[in-house]
């Protein structure tokens, strides 16, 4: 095994970024998570694996890669939520109905879906896929899901509807339990940016990670800062800057906003911030800032912003900005999942139809 440190210096302190280990999960895997479980109070990781059936399969890892339980979706599916490692709710495709599934991956119940102040069911279910859920009691708890609000029609054009949506809760709180899921209130606000008439920040999704302490954290695509969103409705505002970042990011011409080549050549050129992860072992969060890079290379061709140099932003447990260390371009930035051992990133260049290998990153700060 290749032994690998990546150093960067703060002040008078010295965050290293070791290569400790590789690992293979012997499937070709993929929409990656991983988030602090307030059922399980510790890590976990999930993924999907596609069977010799053709099925979509969830594997749900407690403190580890490898999975605490597994289930198996039989139908195609439109959207998703996993309550924990013996239930997860899916909505199949052209059916209206919520199904729980057990890990012996059974039809357990059918949920009833009162949305109250929502108004547009398959946008709703779609971002529970990015939920979190809070038990209260035996079979019941809170269910905290980002509201999803970038495809409604006409709506990043239209100025009026932009306002009206982010003067709305950025957090749904729904309640669950055995029989229904209901929306019982909205928390948290959307930034200022987004409120401004001449904003399209609104184009690009978030993404959110739970602490230990139950609150939400949020960092937007093209913005400079994290928002933490805490239970009792109040919102506070940290700043997160890369080294990378030398300018304001341009918002999105709404008259633009169908052109795929401005839209391409907007995502290569612009410092962005994504996959927030929360780490419960070591209290630290994790960004992930996707570089500029040309859009047009001399020839002619055009670069993939999928494909852009990254970098990694470490922040402790009070959002104070620790160290921005730069990974290797070859490592994928979009499969990153968080063990006892350290951060687990996927390498591409190792991986195939049959297996997916993750290097094991030591963080010492």
């Amino acid at each position: 095994m290749i032994i690998s440190v990546l150093f960067v210096f703060c002040g008078q302190s010295k965050t290293s970024v070791e290569s400790i280990d590789t690992l293979y999960i012997y499937h070709n895997i993929g929409e990656v998570k991983s988030y602090y479980s307030a059922d399980e109070e510790t890590q976990v990781n999930t993924y999907f694996s596609i069977d010799s059936l053709d099925r979509a399969v969830l594997y749900y890892c407690v403190n580890s890669l490898y999975p605490t339980s597994t289930f198996v979706i039989e139908n195609k599916f439109s959207s998703y939520f996993v309550v924990n490692r013996n239930k997860l709710v899916v909505k199949y495709a052209g059916d209206n109905h919520l199904y729980c599934i057990d890990s012996s991956s059974k039809i357990t119940g059918v949920l009833e879906l009162d949305l109250g102040m929502e108004n547009n069911e398959p946008y709703v279910l779609a971002a529970m896929q990015y939920a979190y859920y809070i038990p209260v009691a035996q079979d019941s708890g809170l269910l905290y899901s980002s509201r999803f609000l970038m495809s409604y029609n006409n709506y990043k054009k239209n100025k009026d509807i932009r306002l009206r949506r982010f003067s709305q809760p950025v957090i749904t709180e729904f309640t669950l339990n055995k029989e229904r899921l209901t929306a019982h209130r909205g928390i948290g606000h959307y930034p200022l940016s987004h409120l401004s008439v001449d904003s399209t920040y609104s184009h690009y999704w978030f993404w959110t990670a739970l602490n230990k302490d139950l609150d939400i954290v949020a960092a937007y695509f093209f913005l400079d800062s994290l928002y933490v969103v805490h239970r009792n409705n109040t919102q506070d505002r940290y700043p997160l800057k890369s080294k990378y970042q030398h300018h304001v990011n341009e918002t999105i011409d709404p008259n633009e906003s169908n052109n795929y080549n401005y839209l391409a050549e907007k995502a290569c050129e612009s410092t962005s911030y994504m996959y927030l992860r929360y780490d419960a072992y070591r209290d630290l969060y994790y960004v992930v800032v996707s570089k500029a890079m040309p859009y047009e290379n001399e020839d002619g061709t055009h670069n993939n912003a999928a494909d852009k140099p990254w970098s990694l932003i470490i922040l402790d447990s009070k959002f104070n900005q620790k160290a921005e260390i730069d990974m290797p371009k070859h490592l994928s930035k979009h499969e990153l999942m968080i063990i006892p051992e350290g951060l687990a990133v996927k390498d591409p260049t190792r991986s195939d139809n049959n297996k997916s290998c993750f290097i094991i990153y030591n963080v010492n700060l």
